[in-house]
Parts: structure tokens; sequence; C-alpha cells
């Protein structure tokens, strides 16, 4: 595997490694380093080859200089590494695309090449670079995927959305599989014990991920002012990766409506540590923003909150609603603070709706449990070698 990414803090990453390692294959990940992890650090039979540091997630240029010094000693590191190990797969994740391209020689040695496209770079780009950078490279990257596609034996990709563009730009459907951020029943499983009253006060409001702001943190903020006129004392505990100027617009907004001591913006917590955060909130959200690349995603918090028994409230986008449906999952309109507000107040005074919420949810996800992803990239796997 080649991520320009950190392992086994990517949780997609490290769910796909251990299902094959599960599965009897051995696994070499080509990754950058987290902090002061060792350059090269074994986990059973998945051995990490920690090889240059993060890009910068705020300047497109800086991120581009990094990436393709990743893809260039990747190339080189996969070349050494090839004539002891003689891969049978090469799996490559985005960002970017041409990282794919490290795996050049072993195509052309016979080697299939996956590439799994974790997020469409050209809608990912529109919703976050354009307005800055223009339409050059919003073209370079059209190129770059349509090739790295072409050049991959096959595409994994995570959502219905996501495989319907690319099969509108071309990609043959039956060269797509897709492999959907259900999270591991050993990491995250249903509370049984989750009381459900009515709360009267000091609500839990719970978010963990990325923090852009296509992902309406700011949205949530705002609702708490109108949250506490009938649920004094409810908080928003983050636990994120966050874009550093959308963190301080975040606190800024927080300090404006006096809420801050109400809002914790923690650090990311490693995978195995989130369920405790989970059970101790009274809510999960996800309170994207409507645009072209929300619209194609699917979120993996909400199907973390579904699988333990979390009360969902997400924005009503259509990846999410051909997952769960009004029964499931209680859906605002994106960007809508007011109806934010609403729905944690009216839920809040009804425990009854709340604890049927999170069994239809739960009910909801088995159809695409990790158990069944782990057999379909194992599947996969297996007929690209034979």
């Amino acid at each position: 595997m080649i991520a320009q990414a950190s392992y086994p803090g990517d949780p997609r990453i490290r769910r796909e490694a251990e299902a094959l390692e599960k599965a009897g294959c051995e696994i070499d990940v080509l990754c950058r380093p987290s902090g002061s992890q060792a350059k090269v650090e074994k986990f059973g039979n998945v051995t990490a080859y920690r090889i240059t540091k993060a890009p910068s997630q705020e300047n497109i240029l800086k991120w581009i200089y990094y990436s393709s010094l990743f893809l260039i000693k990747s190339f080189w590191k996969i070349q050494f590494l090839y004539l002891k190990r003689r891969y049978n797969v090469i799996h490559v994740h985005n960002l970017p695309d041409f990282l794919v391209f490290a795996a050049t020689f072993q195509k052309l040695l016979r080697v299939p090449v996956i590439l799994d496209l974790h997020d469409l770079s050209v809608e990912l780009f529109r919703s976050k670079w354009q307005n800055k950078k223009g339409t050059f490279l919003l073209s370079v990257i059209r190129v770059i995927e349509y090739f790295s596609c072409k050049f991959a034996n096959h595409i994994i990709t995570t959502s219905e959305g996501f495989a319907q563009r690319l099969i509108s730009r071309g990609v043959p459907k039956e060269k797509i599989t897709i492999i959907y951020n259900t999270p591991v029943s050993k990491h995250f499983y249903f509370n049984d014990c989750r009381k459900f009253s009515i709360i009267n006060s000091n609500a839990v409001l719970l978010y963990h991920g990325t923090v852009s702001r296509r992902f309406g943190l700011d949205i949530a903020i705002k609702a708490l002012p109108l949250i506490h006129k009938h649920v004094p004392g409810t908080r928003l505990i983050v636990f994120g990766k966050y874009e550093k100027r959308y963190k301080e617009e975040l606190k800024r907004i927080s300090q404006e409506l006096n809420v801050d001591k109400y809002v914790e913006l923690n650090d990311v917590i490693p995978i195995d540590k989130v369920l405790k955060e989970i059970n101790l909130a009274d809510f999960g959200l996800v309170p994207y923003v409507e645009n072209e690349f929300m619209n194609l995603a699917l979120s993996t918090k909400g199907f973390e909150y579904a699988t333990a028994g979390l009360p969902v409230i997400a924005s009503s986008l259509d990846p999410m609603k051909k997952i769960f449906d009004v029964n499931s999952v209680a859906y605002i309109t994106p960007s809508d603070f007011n109806d934010l507000a609403s729905k944690v107040v009216h839920l809040c005074k009804e425990p009854t709706i709340r604890k049927q919420m999170s069994i239809n949810a739960n009910d909801a996800i088995k159809g695409i449990s990790w158990g069944l992803m782990e057999k379909r990239i194992y599947n996969l796997v297996n007929i690209l070698v034979k």
C-alpha cells in the first residue's frame, strides 16, 4: 500500500490493511510519519515504512511540492522493497491521484494496481481552492485523475455518488468497487446500556474527524445560544484535525456569541478511544454544508455514531439519505443553525424517539457492515492476483 497519510492513524487504510492481514496477506505500507513515529514499525504482518513528512493542507503549492516529493520517494522505495518482496498487488490511496504512478515499473511487470479514491480530487478542489487559484489547476487535476484511473487495473471508492461521477467521466462501471467507510466492530459496537431520558440541561453534542469549513461546525456553534434557551449548559465537544484558519474562526464565533466555555476544540484522538467519547455524548453531529463535493461524499462519523447507537443529527444530503431514512437520522436543512437548534431541543424532550432512531440507524448500517466490506476487498484482491 502507498498512502500519503499516517499509519495506523488513518482509519480507512488501517481497516483495509487489517482486513487483508486477517485473510492471510502480508502488507507493506509506504506512508508518512505522525509525530515521533519510527521510520519502520511492524504491526503483526503489516509493516509501515514512513518516508516523508505531511504536506500543508492550507497552501496548495506546498501541498503539490510535498506530494511530488512523496511520489518520488515512494517510487524508489518500492523498487528497493520489490527486489525482496515481489508484491502480488500494489494498492495506492489518494490524495493525490498521481501517487498511482509510483507503481509504474511494477505495472510493466504485470503486477495489478488498485487506486483507492477516498475522495474525488476534482470536486474536492472545486470546494476548497478553485476560487483562489482559478481554473488552470482544475484542468490539470482533471487530466491527472483521468490518466490515474486509466493506469489502475481497478478503482475503489467510498460512495455511490463518487462511483456514478467516475462513470460519467468514462471509467467503466465494472472497474469500480465501492468499499464503504463503515467501522470495525472491535472499535465500534452498539451500546445496549445507553440511558434515554428527558434532557433538561447539559446536553452533549459530539463531532470528531476533519474540521474544515465544508463540515459545518460553525453552524453548530451558532445554534448553541438558541439551544441554551431551552436546554441550558449544552456543550459542543470536538475531537479533530483542524484547518488552522477555520479553527481560529470557530474560536472567534464562540467568543462573539459568548458560548466559548461550552465549546471544546480538542485534538484528534486515536480510533480506539472514540467509542468512549461517543458513549458520553447525547447526539452525534454531521452538519455538512451543501456543495458539489459534500453532495457526493458519505460521512464516516455518521456510520460510527449509528453503529454505537448514538442519535445522529445530520444535514439533509443525498448520500446520507440513501443509507438512513428519516426515522433513523434527524435531518436538518444544510447551514441552517435555527433548524439544528430546533432539532436538538425537540429530541432532548423526546427520549422515546431518540431511542428508536438509534435502533433504526443501527439496523440500517448492518447491510453495509465492515464484515461485508472485508469480504469485498479480499475478493477483489484475490481476483486481481489470479
